[in-house]
């Protein structure tokens, strides 16, 4: 287990790296063009009498360079960069279709949206809550800046970790029944997609924490911690995500982890667990209803993979359609609000589902169901499934289409008292009006 992760890892970083180079190289690229466009005043007729431009090294002088540049961008014809061509080039860009024409899900003059933060410490933030008594009342945790809370919905932000403690938050969960709803869990540790670049370093977390004044301390966890976070250890370094059930009654709180290798229960607010599920897989997700039926995910690297369903949290059915996909990497869900029966799955599928290509122009599939409760178990007759992949977007420019970046950044939610409105998320976000019924 040790082994793939590290083997995981490496592989993330690298392809990190190149991300990094090639964004660096089109952002000087764009600086010269730009630079160029507007020095009309350049005596390009040097250019015709030095011949050949040196731009093998790095060498180069700086007015050799810009002279080069030139010379790929003249008018054959002529030999000179046509006049008002930035003008001429935005004003082509403008007649270029976009994803908010002719696109159900790209309808985005509708949404207006304002930056909450926090964003000049916490870093990247992937968990984001709000308190369901006071929707002023806001929780970040980021992987690297640990947990923030805001008061006064966004406009100032605190940090609620202390100093000495991890500063490593990637989900969180809210104990949403009356008279338990100060009670939060975070989790630590992020398993995909850490930017730490220095030479075997990752963000490795130390299990859970919990707090019990709505966010403005936390403590840690002891059955969860190992204790050494610069090395892996046990799957609590590892947490995906968090998930509680609030048909409990007032003297049982149970709560679910998704953590590497598996999924694990607590029915006394975290202080003992049990394993409900293992197999070693990498990518584990849980979602429990609001009467407490269990649904949890579990990449097919493992022996338990695929998609389960527990109607008491211990004893599980597996619901995995028979057309699923045989590859898969991370799968995260989304419950229907206002049809508990109904729940969105959404895959990262290797060589399945519906391609799209990142702006490395690497091809990337997912994969995206719809799965309905019917009777029983849940399973065969007792439930039933529609593939919707063919209808995940694809649209968009260069950087701007949907992927997941190979199970990075993945979400599905369905709106509240509208089971038709339902949001993916990824490298952007979309929203369907028809629960994606039609692309």
């Amino acid at each position: 287990m040790y082994k793939k992760l590290l083997y995981l890892i490496s592989i993330k970083k690298i392809r990190m790296k190149k991300s990094l180079i090639i964004i660096i190289g089109v952002i000087v690229a764009l600086s010269l063009l730009g630079f160029m466009a507007i020095s009309g005043k350049i005596n390009k007729t040097k250019i015709a009498t030095t011949g050949k431009a040196q731009h093998e090294g790095m060498e180069d002088d700086a007015q050799d360079r810009v002279h080069w540049e030139i010379k790929r961008l003249a008018d054959p014809a002529t030999g000179k960069i046509p006049d008002n061509i930035r003008q001429k080039e935005l004003a082509f860009a403008a007649t270029l279709p976009n994803d908010a024409q002719g696109n159900s899900m790209g309808d985005r003059a509708a949404l207006t949206f304002l930056n909450r933060g926090p964003f000049n410490v916490g870093g990247r933030t992937r968990a984001f809550g709000v308190d369901v008594k006071n929707e002023n009342r806001l929780l970040a945790g980021t992987p690297s800046g640990g947990m923030w809370l805001s008061t006064d919905g966004g406009t100032t932000w605190n940090m609620s970790n202390t100093v000495s403690q991890l500063k490593n938050a990637t989900c969180f969960v809210q104990d949403k029944r009356t008279g338990h709803t100060n009670v939060w869990y975070y989790g630590s540790g992020e398993a995909d997609g850490a930017s730490a670049g220095a030479s075997g370093a990752y963000y490795m977390g130390d299990g859970l924490f919990k707090s019990t004044d709505g966010g403005v301390t936390w403590l840690p966890i002891a059955s969860t911690a190992g204790g050494v976070p610069q090395t892996f250890t046990i799957g609590w370094q590892l947490v995906w995500n968090l998930a509680n059930d609030v048909s409990a009654n007032d003297t049982t709180s149970i709560i679910y982890a998704a953590i590497y290798g598996g999924i694990e229960r607590s029915v006394n607010g975290g202080t003992n667990w049990t394993a409900v599920q293992g197999g070693n897989s990498y990518f584990t997700d849980v979602a429990v209803t609001t009467t407490g039926v269990v649904y949890t995910t579990l990449s097919d690297d493992g022996t338990s993979k695929g998609i389960w369903r527990s109607a008491n949290g211990t004893a599980f059915t597996k619901i995995t359609p028979p057309a699923f996909p045989v590859h898969y990497n991370r799968i995260v869900m989304g419950i229907n609000p206002s049809n508990e029966n109904e729940v969105y799955f959404l895959a990262n599928t290797p060589g399945s589902g519906k391609v799209s290509y990142n702006f490395l122009g690497e091809a990337e599939w997912n994969s995206f169901w719809k799965y309905t409760y019917l009777s029983g178990t849940g399973d065969t007759t007792g439930g039933s499934w529609q593939d919707l992949s063919v209808n995940l977007p694809t649209t968009g420019g260069m950087f701007d289409k949907w992927t997941t970046q190979g199970s990075y950044d993945m979400i599905v939610r369905v709106k509240p008292n509208d089971s038709n409105t339902v949001f993916i998320g990824g490298t952007n976000l979309y929203r369907s009006l028809t629960g994606f019924q039609d692309s």
